[in-house]
């Protein structure tokens, strides 16, 4: 399983091209891709849930990916991620 952390410097709501754009993206792979935000973990294939969580400017969410193309995913979702929302947080 890859884990990595981001801080978002754009929410992700209802009103945002953002969030379809991202989930978008994780539903290109064969792979079990999660984010993680105040102790609740959604998959991020799901619009519903990832708008439900209310991730606002300046929060910190954790990615989590398995399966398949985790790999391949790995690279797409922290690309997409990293020139659009916000920045990887490297652990220490």
């Amino acid at each position: 399983m890859i884990v990595k952390s981001f801080q978002f410097n754009k929410s992700l709501s209802v009103k945002e091209l953002i969030t379809a754009q991202i989930v978008n993206k994780a539903n290109e792979f064969q792979a079990n891709i999660e984010i993680e935000y105040s102790a609740k973990k959604v998959n991020l294939k799901s619009i519903i849930q990832v708008m439900n969580l209310s991730i606002q400017e300046g929060d910190i969410v954790k990615i989590f990916i398995s399966g398949k193309e985790k790999e391949k995913a790995n690279h797409e979702i922290s690309g997409f991620i990293q020139e659009h929302l916000g920045d990887e947080l490297l652990e220490r």
